[in-house]
């Protein structure tokens, strides 16, 4: 469980013509608003993991915490792996697929209150949190590689009280990372790696009978901010309609000791 609580304050507002840093309405998400002050769970979650029948590991995990407002509630991580092919390990169900340095560590030992906004955006558009997909992944003492399929994000617990809609086709991606520890002794150590993602076939979110001008295929980059007692998305490009999309980046890591006389 995490918890937050913030209060933001800007300037007077003047005229919706003139100040564009307000929407023409709350919903409009577009402009950075009024924040909205108060507090929120930022994650709250429960669930089980284990293992069965040896060569078998699971894990079921709720989430209800959200940002601005708290979800009623959505499944966070369900997969089940096997691992009985050593050193690789083959996973199906809801999780977040491996893509890049940021992606791989936990929130929970982060230097900062949220991975950086940039890293977030890159991978949440083929992976990210409760993404359903298959992955196969493996590692050994100085190397790590995995490879993901991607579908669709999983829809909350009750989709039909919160009005979720279903696309015509969901979206097929494809996840990769290959890391590497180049230099590993009693002094540190130091890790470089490379990952991807590509997004196939965007969701269909319209279908045949979508309004010309209107985007069938959209692929949406956006993020909130750090702290998330306010929802608004600070950083939106909309919805792009798009036939692909892609990103690749590179990733650095070193730890080293160091000693003095004494």
């Amino acid at each position: 469980m995490q918890f937050d609580a913030a209060d933001y304050s800007r300037a007077t507002p003047g005229p919706i013509t003139s100040d564009f840093r307000g929407g023409a309405t709350p919903a409009d998400t577009a402009h950075a608003r009024d924040l909205s002050s108060g507090t929120n769970f930022r994650r709250a979650r429960i669930g089980v993991d284990g293992k069965a029948f040896g060569d078998w590991e699971y894990n079921l995990l709720f989430e209800y915490g959200g940002a601005g407002e708290e979800d009623a509630g959505h499944i966070q991580e369900m997969w089940v792996q096997y691992s009985g092919l050593k050193p690789f390990h083959f996973r199906i169900g809801a999780f977040p697929p491996s893509i890049g340095l940021e992606d791989q560590a936990s929130t929970n030992g982060s230097l900062y209150v949220e991975r950086p906004a940039v890293a977030d955006i890159a991978r949440s558009l083929a992976g990210g949190d409760f993404r359903e997909g298959a992955m196969a992944w493996g590692n050994g003492d100085w190397w790590y590689a995995a490879a993901s399929v991607t579908g669709r994000l999983v829809g909350v617990v009750n989709s039909q009280a919160t009005g979720v809609s279903q696309p015509f086709d969901s979206q097929l991606g494809l996840v990769g990372r290959l890391a590497f520890i180049p230099v590993k002794n009693d002094d540190g150590m130091l890790q470089v790696g490379v990952h991807g993602s590509y997004v196939d076939r965007p969701a269909d979110a319209g279908g045949p009978d979508t309004p010309a001008g209107t985007a069938r295929y959209p692929i949406t980059l956006q993020e909130r901010p750090e702290l998330r007692v306010d929802g608004t998305r600070l950083i939106s490009t909309g919805g792009i309609n798009a036939r692909h999309a892609s990103t690749v980046g590179v990733e650095a890591a070193g730890q080293f000791l160091t000693s003095s006389p004494g």
